[in-house]
Protein backbone atom coordinates (compact mmCIF):
# COMPACT_ATOMS: atom_id res chain seq x y z
CA UNK A 1 0.00 0.00 0.00
CA UNK A 2 1.05 3.71 -0.03
CA UNK A 3 1.60 6.21 2.68
CA UNK A 4 -0.13 9.29 1.25
CA UNK A 5 2.10 12.74 1.03
CA UNK A 6 -0.04 15.21 -0.45
CA UNK A 7 -3.40 15.76 -0.24
CA UNK A 8 -5.88 16.89 -2.95
CA UNK A 9 -6.16 20.64 -3.34
CA UNK A 10 -8.65 20.11 -5.33
CA UNK A 11 -11.66 18.86 -3.46
CA UNK A 12 -13.80 20.04 -0.82
CA UNK A 13 -12.67 17.28 1.21
CA UNK A 14 -9.53 16.47 4.32
CA UNK A 15 -7.99 13.30 3.85
CA UNK A 16 -7.00 11.34 6.74
CA UNK A 17 -3.69 11.00 7.70
CA UNK A 18 -1.89 7.89 7.21
CA UNK A 19 -4.20 6.88 4.43
CA UNK A 20 -2.21 4.25 2.09
CA UNK A 21 -2.45 2.35 -1.29
CA UNK A 22 -1.12 -1.47 -2.48
CA UNK A 23 -0.53 -2.16 -6.19
CA UNK A 24 -0.57 -4.44 -9.43
CA UNK A 25 0.24 -4.58 -13.21
CA UNK A 26 -1.77 -1.11 -14.30
CA UNK A 27 -4.53 -1.47 -16.33
CA UNK A 28 -4.78 2.16 -17.63
CA UNK A 29 -8.91 3.71 -18.14
CA UNK A 30 -10.21 0.17 -17.89
CA UNK A 31 -14.23 0.98 -16.95
CA UNK A 32 -15.96 -0.33 -14.56
CA UNK A 33 -19.49 -0.90 -14.35
CA UNK A 34 -21.81 2.17 -14.62
CA UNK A 35 -23.69 4.81 -16.13
CA UNK A 36 -21.51 6.17 -18.81
CA UNK A 37 -22.95 9.97 -19.37
CA UNK A 38 -26.72 11.96 -18.66
CA UNK A 39 -27.34 11.38 -22.33
CA UNK A 40 -25.59 8.27 -23.02
CA UNK A 41 -21.84 7.33 -24.74
CA UNK A 42 -21.96 11.04 -26.70
CA UNK A 43 -22.92 12.97 -23.29
CA UNK A 44 -20.42 16.19 -23.71
CA UNK A 45 -18.07 17.24 -21.11
CA UNK A 46 -18.76 20.24 -19.16
CA UNK A 47 -19.05 23.24 -21.37
CA UNK A 48 -19.70 21.37 -24.58
CA UNK A 49 -23.25 20.27 -26.39
CA UNK A 50 -24.57 18.53 -29.47
CA UNK A 51 -23.97 20.53 -32.52
CA UNK A 52 -26.97 19.16 -33.53
CA UNK A 53 -26.11 20.27 -37.73
CA UNK A 54 -28.02 17.11 -38.72
CA UNK A 55 -29.94 14.44 -37.35
CA UNK A 56 -27.75 12.49 -34.57
CA UNK A 57 -24.78 15.04 -35.24
CA UNK A 58 -23.34 14.52 -31.10
CA UNK A 59 -19.89 15.98 -32.10
CA UNK A 60 -19.76 18.13 -28.75
CA UNK A 61 -18.94 21.95 -29.35
CA UNK A 62 -19.82 24.83 -27.85
CA UNK A 63 -23.43 26.32 -27.35
CA UNK A 64 -22.18 29.12 -29.72
CA UNK A 65 -21.19 26.83 -32.25
CA UNK A 66 -24.29 24.98 -32.56
CA UNK A 67 -26.23 28.25 -32.07
CA UNK A 68 -24.54 29.02 -35.61
CA UNK A 69 -24.87 25.39 -37.15
CA UNK A 70 -28.86 25.97 -36.54
CA UNK A 71 -28.35 29.78 -38.44
CA UNK A 72 -26.79 27.95 -41.11
CA UNK A 73 -28.80 25.80 -41.60
CA UNK A 74 -32.00 27.43 -41.77
CA UNK A 75 -29.90 29.93 -44.68
CA UNK A 76 -28.93 26.58 -46.36
CA UNK A 77 -31.41 27.10 -49.42
CA UNK A 78 -30.62 30.96 -49.77
CA UNK A 79 -27.04 30.45 -50.24
CA UNK A 80 -26.62 27.99 -53.06
CA UNK A 81 -25.52 29.07 -56.89
CA UNK A 82 -29.21 27.98 -57.67
CA UNK A 83 -31.33 30.28 -55.20
CA UNK A 84 -29.18 33.10 -57.40
CA UNK A 85 -30.91 32.12 -60.98
CA UNK A 86 -33.32 34.94 -61.89
CA UNK A 87 -35.83 32.16 -62.93
CA UNK A 88 -34.89 29.09 -60.72
CA UNK A 89 -34.21 25.80 -61.38
CA UNK A 90 -34.90 26.10 -64.85
CA UNK A 91 -33.31 29.25 -65.81
CA UNK A 92 -31.99 29.02 -69.50
CA UNK A 93 -28.03 29.62 -70.69
CA UNK A 94 -27.52 32.61 -72.24
CA UNK A 95 -29.05 32.31 -76.25
CA UNK A 96 -31.94 29.95 -75.04
CA UNK A 97 -35.60 30.54 -73.93
CA UNK A 98 -38.31 28.41 -73.18
CA UNK A 99 -40.10 27.08 -75.06
CA UNK A 100 -43.47 27.40 -74.22
CA UNK A 101 -45.48 24.89 -76.70
CA UNK A 102 -47.82 25.16 -73.04
CA UNK A 103 -47.88 26.69 -69.59
CA UNK A 104 -44.82 25.45 -67.89
CA UNK A 105 -42.54 24.05 -71.10
CA UNK A 106 -39.19 25.30 -69.56
CA UNK A 107 -37.25 23.05 -72.45
CA UNK A 108 -34.79 25.71 -73.78
CA UNK A 109 -34.31 26.20 -76.53
CA UNK A 110 -33.82 28.98 -79.15
CA UNK A 111 -35.94 32.05 -79.60
CA UNK A 112 -36.35 30.69 -83.08
CA UNK A 113 -37.75 27.82 -82.11
CA UNK A 114 -40.71 29.34 -79.10
CA UNK A 115 -41.30 31.59 -81.92
CA UNK A 116 -42.43 28.09 -84.34
CA UNK A 117 -43.79 26.78 -81.36
CA UNK A 118 -46.36 29.68 -80.77
CA UNK A 119 -47.32 29.64 -84.56
CA UNK A 120 -47.89 26.14 -84.57
CA UNK A 121 -50.05 26.07 -81.40
CA UNK A 122 -52.04 29.20 -83.57
CA UNK A 123 -52.49 27.02 -86.36
CA UNK A 124 -53.21 23.83 -84.26
CA UNK A 125 -57.16 23.85 -85.00
CA UNK A 126 -57.04 24.42 -89.16
CA UNK A 127 -54.26 21.20 -89.38
CA UNK A 128 -56.82 18.77 -87.88
CA UNK A 129 -58.46 16.84 -90.18
CA UNK A 130 -62.43 17.03 -90.48
CA UNK A 131 -62.89 13.31 -92.00
CA UNK A 132 -60.26 10.99 -91.13
CA UNK A 133 -60.04 9.72 -87.40
CA UNK A 134 -57.70 6.92 -87.62
CA UNK A 135 -56.09 8.69 -84.53
CA UNK A 136 -59.35 10.16 -82.54
CA UNK A 137 -60.49 13.31 -83.05
CA UNK A 138 -57.00 14.97 -83.11
CA UNK A 139 -56.01 12.84 -85.96
CA UNK A 140 -53.49 15.59 -88.52
CA UNK A 141 -54.35 16.50 -91.80
CA UNK A 142 -52.26 14.39 -94.81
CA UNK A 143 -48.49 16.09 -94.37
CA UNK A 144 -48.42 16.85 -90.50
CA UNK A 145 -47.69 15.04 -87.15
CA UNK A 146 -48.43 15.40 -83.73
CA UNK A 147 -45.75 17.40 -82.53
CA UNK A 148 -45.46 15.07 -79.42
CA UNK A 149 -42.88 17.68 -77.21
CA UNK A 150 -44.60 16.79 -74.05
CA UNK A 151 -47.05 13.51 -73.60
CA UNK A 152 -50.61 14.67 -74.76
CA UNK A 153 -49.07 17.13 -77.76
CA UNK A 154 -51.29 16.99 -80.10
CA UNK A 155 -50.86 19.86 -82.52
CA UNK A 156 -50.38 19.53 -85.79
CA UNK A 157 -46.98 20.08 -87.26
CA UNK A 158 -44.43 19.44 -89.71
CA UNK A 159 -42.09 16.18 -89.31
CA UNK A 160 -39.32 18.24 -88.91
CA UNK A 161 -40.64 19.90 -86.64
CA UNK A 162 -41.74 16.56 -84.53
CA UNK A 163 -37.94 15.38 -84.67
CA UNK A 164 -36.59 18.78 -83.66
CA UNK A 165 -38.97 19.19 -80.37
CA UNK A 166 -37.58 15.44 -79.74
CA UNK A 167 -34.22 16.52 -79.84
CA UNK A 168 -34.43 19.57 -78.02
CA UNK A 169 -35.99 17.41 -75.55
CA UNK A 170 -33.31 15.45 -75.02
CA UNK A 171 -30.74 18.30 -74.79
CA UNK A 172 -32.88 20.23 -72.06
CA UNK A 173 -30.68 19.40 -68.75
CA UNK A 174 -27.47 20.84 -70.73
CA UNK A 175 -29.27 23.73 -71.28
CA UNK A 176 -29.69 25.51 -68.14
CA UNK A 177 -27.99 27.78 -66.49
CA UNK A 178 -27.75 24.90 -63.82
CA UNK A 179 -25.72 22.45 -66.04
CA UNK A 180 -22.42 24.65 -65.46
CA UNK A 181 -22.50 24.19 -61.87
CA UNK A 182 -19.47 22.66 -60.96
CA UNK A 183 -20.87 20.59 -57.97
CA UNK A 184 -24.31 20.02 -59.50
CA UNK A 185 -27.42 21.46 -57.99
CA UNK A 186 -25.77 21.78 -54.66
CA UNK A 187 -22.79 23.68 -55.94
CA UNK A 188 -22.69 27.13 -53.25
CA UNK A 189 -22.53 30.97 -54.55
CA UNK A 190 -20.29 32.74 -54.60
CA UNK A 191 -17.98 32.75 -51.05
CA UNK A 192 -19.33 30.07 -49.77
CA UNK A 193 -18.32 26.28 -49.39
CA UNK A 194 -19.96 23.10 -48.15
CA UNK A 195 -19.92 22.40 -44.93
CA UNK A 196 -18.84 19.00 -44.71
CA UNK A 197 -19.70 18.72 -40.66
CA UNK A 198 -20.41 14.56 -42.17
CA UNK A 199 -19.94 13.19 -46.05
CA UNK A 200 -22.52 14.45 -47.78
CA UNK A 201 -23.18 17.82 -45.80
CA UNK A 202 -23.71 19.98 -48.65
CA UNK A 203 -25.34 22.95 -46.36
CA UNK A 204 -23.30 26.31 -47.40
CA UNK A 205 -20.97 28.28 -45.42
CA UNK A 206 -17.83 30.17 -45.16
CA UNK A 207 -14.56 28.93 -45.55
CA UNK A 208 -13.87 29.69 -41.95
CA UNK A 209 -17.17 27.56 -40.92
CA UNK A 210 -15.88 24.83 -42.97
CA UNK A 211 -12.53 24.65 -41.10
CA UNK A 212 -14.05 25.09 -37.81
CA UNK A 213 -16.42 22.31 -38.86
CA UNK A 214 -13.44 20.09 -39.27
CA UNK A 215 -11.79 20.69 -36.32
CA UNK A 216 -14.73 20.25 -34.03
CA UNK A 217 -14.51 17.03 -35.63
CA UNK A 218 -10.95 16.41 -34.90
CA UNK A 219 -11.32 16.79 -31.60
CA UNK A 220 -14.99 14.75 -30.61
CA UNK A 221 -13.56 12.27 -29.01
CA UNK A 222 -11.89 14.32 -26.85
CA UNK A 223 -14.75 16.43 -25.72
CA UNK A 224 -16.84 13.24 -24.86
CA UNK A 225 -17.41 13.59 -21.17
CA UNK A 226 -16.22 9.61 -21.01
CA UNK A 227 -12.58 10.41 -22.41
CA UNK A 228 -12.35 12.68 -19.99
CA UNK A 229 -13.04 10.27 -16.99
CA UNK A 230 -9.54 8.36 -15.71
CA UNK A 231 -7.49 7.06 -12.73
CA UNK A 232 -4.03 6.15 -13.85
CA UNK A 233 -0.75 5.39 -11.77
CA UNK A 234 2.76 6.53 -12.42
CA UNK A 235 3.96 2.59 -13.54
CA UNK A 236 2.55 -0.67 -13.79
CA UNK A 237 4.94 -2.15 -10.98
CA UNK A 238 6.15 -0.73 -7.63
CA UNK A 239 8.65 -2.39 -5.24
CA UNK A 240 7.71 -2.16 -1.30
CA UNK A 241 9.32 1.31 -0.41
CA UNK A 242 8.77 2.87 -3.48
CA UNK A 243 6.96 6.22 -4.62
CA UNK A 244 3.87 6.26 -6.63
CA UNK A 245 1.92 8.74 -7.98
CA UNK A 246 -1.32 8.56 -8.88
CA UNK A 247 -3.89 11.03 -10.86
CA UNK A 248 -7.24 11.29 -12.21
CA UNK A 249 -9.45 13.43 -14.36
CA UNK A 250 -13.07 14.34 -14.36
CA UNK A 251 -15.73 15.40 -17.14
CA UNK A 252 -17.09 18.41 -14.72
CA UNK A 253 -17.35 19.44 -11.31
CA UNK A 254 -19.44 16.64 -9.35
CA UNK A 255 -18.67 13.79 -6.49
CA UNK A 256 -15.53 12.28 -6.52
CA UNK A 257 -15.01 9.01 -4.62
CA UNK A 258 -11.53 6.91 -4.73
CA UNK A 259 -11.53 3.87 -3.30
CA UNK A 260 -8.08 1.27 -2.53
CA UNK A 261 -8.67 -2.01 -3.28
CA UNK A 262 -5.53 -3.97 -1.35
CA UNK A 263 -4.49 -6.95 -2.41
CA UNK A 264 -5.78 -9.25 0.34
CA UNK A 265 -9.48 -8.21 -0.17
CA UNK A 266 -9.71 -5.39 1.60
CA UNK A 267 -10.31 -2.32 0.44
CA UNK A 268 -10.90 1.55 1.73
CA UNK A 269 -12.24 4.94 0.13
CA UNK A 270 -9.30 7.17 -0.01
CA UNK A 271 -10.90 10.05 -1.14
CA UNK A 272 -14.86 11.12 -1.04
CA UNK A 273 -15.81 14.54 -2.13
CA UNK A 274 -16.46 17.61 -4.52
CA UNK A 275 -13.99 17.70 -7.26
CA UNK A 276 -14.44 21.50 -9.21
CA UNK A 277 -13.90 19.45 -12.65
CA UNK A 278 -10.00 19.87 -12.75
CA UNK A 279 -9.22 16.31 -11.20
CA UNK A 280 -6.18 15.99 -9.59
CA UNK A 281 -2.87 14.23 -8.71
CA UNK A 282 -1.38 12.95 -5.10
CA UNK A 283 2.12 11.26 -4.28
CA UNK A 284 3.03 8.61 -1.63
CA UNK A 285 4.83 5.33 -1.02
CA UNK A 286 4.33 1.88 -1.17
CA UNK A 287 4.16 -0.57 1.44
CA UNK A 288 2.63 -3.92 1.69
CA UNK A 289 0.64 -6.18 1.54
CA UNK A 290 2.01 -6.72 -2.08
CA UNK A 291 0.39 -8.42 -5.03
CA UNK A 292 -2.12 -7.15 -7.25
CA UNK A 293 -3.77 -3.82 -6.27
CA UNK A 294 -6.51 -1.10 -8.03
CA UNK A 295 -7.37 1.94 -7.67
CA UNK A 296 -11.23 3.16 -8.48
CA UNK A 297 -12.56 6.31 -9.43
CA UNK A 298 -16.44 6.71 -9.13
CA UNK A 299 -17.62 9.89 -10.34
CA UNK A 300 -21.26 11.42 -10.19
CA UNK A 301 -21.73 15.29 -11.89
CA UNK A 302 -24.56 16.65 -14.10
CA UNK A 303 -22.85 15.24 -17.24
CA UNK A 304 -23.47 11.45 -16.01
CA UNK A 305 -22.40 8.55 -13.96
CA UNK A 306 -18.64 6.90 -14.69
CA UNK A 307 -16.68 4.43 -13.42
CA UNK A 308 -12.39 4.37 -14.00
CA UNK A 309 -9.82 2.04 -12.37
CA UNK A 310 -6.30 1.45 -12.16
CA UNK A 311 -4.24 -1.72 -11.39
CA UNK A 312 -0.92 -2.15 -10.29
CA UNK A 313 1.29 -4.58 -8.83
CA UNK A 314 3.46 -4.58 -5.59
CA UNK A 315 6.02 -6.66 -5.11
CA UNK A 316 8.91 -6.69 -2.16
Amino acid sequence: MISISKAFQRLAVALPVGLVLAGAALVMGAQGAGAEGAYGPDTCKQGFVWREAFAGDHVCVTSETRTAAAADNAQAATRTALAKLPYGPDTCKQGFVWREARPGDNVCVTPSVRSQAAADNAQAASRVSPTDQTYGPDTCKQGFVWREAFAGDHVCVIPATRTAAAADNAQAATRKESANFAYGLDTCASGFVWRDARQGDHVCVTPQVRSLTAADNAQADARRASSAVSITTDKAQYRVGDAIRVCYTVPGAGQVTITDFLANGANQVLLDGIDDGTGDCFSGVVVPPTGTECVRLDFFGAVGSFTRQACFQVTY
